[in-house]
C-alpha cells in the first residue's frame, strides 16, 4: 500500500472493567473523512497479544454505541499475523467475512484502507477472503 496514503497510527488497547478506551474507533474516523488509511497497532497485555477477531469486536462494540457510520459489516479490512514470520497471515475482505476466517496468531495488526488507487486493489485482490 502506498506509504503517503497513511494517516495516524494508532494502537487499540484491550478493554477491562472501567477502561474502554475508544480513541482508535475516533483515529480511523478522521484518517476516513480526510481519505488516508489507518495502520492500527493491536494490544500486547501481560505477554498476550490481542487477535484481529477481538479488536473487531471491540471496534464494532464501539459503533453500537457511538452509531457514526465508521465500522460495518461491509467495512473493508487488511488483517496482518506474525509479520515476518514463516507462517505470516494476510487477509483482505469485508469485516464480516474476516470474522469468519482463521486470520493466524498474534500479534497482529489492521488496516484501514481509504479509497483505494488501482495498484493496491490489485495487489490487496491477492489476499481477499
Amino acid at each position: 500500500m502506498q506509504a503517503y496514503k497513511f494517516g495516524k497510527s494508532v494502537t487499540l488497547a484491550g478493554w477491562s472493567r472501567g477502561y474502554e478506551p475508544k480513541d482508535a474507533y475516533f483515529v480511523i474516523e478522521e484518517n476516513k473523512k480526510r481519505g488516508l488509511h489507518t495502520l492500527v497497532f493491536l494490544d500486547i497485555k501481560e505477554g498476550k497479544c490481542m487477535e484481529a477477531k477481538e479488536a473487531v469486536e471491540l471496534l464494532e462494540e464501539t459503533e453500537r454505541r457511538k452509531k457514526k457510520g465508521v465500522i460495518a459489516s461491509e467495512t473493508q479490512m487488511v488483517a496482518i499475523s506474525s509479520l515476518g514470520r514463516k507462517e505470516q497471515k494476510i487477509s483482505f475482505g469485508e469485516i464480516e467475512k474476516l470474522k469468519k476466517a482463521e486470520l493466524g496468531k498474534s500479534p497482529s495488526i489492521l488496516i484501514f484502507p481509504a479509497k483505494l488507487h488501482f495498484l493496491e486493489e490489485e495487489w490487496l485482490n491477492y489476499f481477499k477472503l
